[in-house]
């Protein structure tokens, strides 16, 4: 069980994903325990950076966005904020739920938390449904200790997984988790800390990290 005294390792409690899905609309899940696999770009930085020097104005805006995307894949968080930035600059940028997620991404990942849950805040704005971007901004609600407000995205999070099972049981089963984890912090009552964790493991009974709790 998760001891209240204490926030010095709060960031070992929530393993956050190395990579989003995608620039286009996100598909779940995404999570805190473990990473969502994906597939290699299908163009190289070198290639698109070339791409933009020959491209129509109208193809800019995309172009960048894939860029980003390549740049998260490898960790290059600033890099990626900047083709991000260039891209909202552009005559034909629209923009999506995506967008907003894999900027409040980058920041996340950098450790710009407060800036990070805005950018989150305005993707579940242009998307309600995007449980990535809730269940991203829970996780940073965490690392800031704002426990009560993690719970409330963890919880809308859940309801969104919980409605697509049993094809998101394990999006579903780390969610409970960290809700469970965010109530320990938050001294909620002990059944209903439990009663996330027990939720968590009947549907994920093989994940044994869950039963570390």
């Amino acid at each position: 069980m998760v001891a209240r005294a204490g926030y010095g390792n709060l960031a070992s409690l929530l393993v956050l994903p190395r990579v989003p899905v995608c620039l286009r609309p996100l598909r779940p899940p995404v999570t805190h325990r473990h990473s969502t696999s994906v597939p290699p770009p299908s163009r190289s930085i070198e290639q698109l950076s070339s791409a933009l020097q020959h491209s129509a104005p109208s193809d800019r805006a995309a172009l960048l966005q894939e860029r980003a995307l390549v740049h998260l894949t490898y960790a290059r968080f600033d890099e990626a904020l900047a083709d991000l930035a260039q891209a909202e600059l552009e005559p034909e940028f629209v923009a999506s739920s995506s967008h907003a997620f894999h900027r409040g991404y980058a920041l996340r990942s950098l450790g710009r938390h407060h800036e990070s849950i805005a950018a989150m805040t305005r993707a579940i704005e242009l998307d309600p449904s995007n449980l990535n971007a809730r269940s991203s901004r829970a996780s940073s609600h965490f690392a800031l200790q704002l426990f009560e407000a993690a719970i409330d995205d963890y919880s809308s999070a859940i309801e969104l997984a919980t409605a697509a099972l049993p094809d998101l049981a394990s999006t579903a089963a780390t969610l409970y988790n960290n809700r469970g984890l965010a109530r320990a912090y938050a001294a909620h009552a002990l059944s209903s800390t439990l009663a996330d964790f027990s939720d968590g493991i009947r549907l994920a009974p093989t994940n044994a990290s869950f039963l570390n709790n």
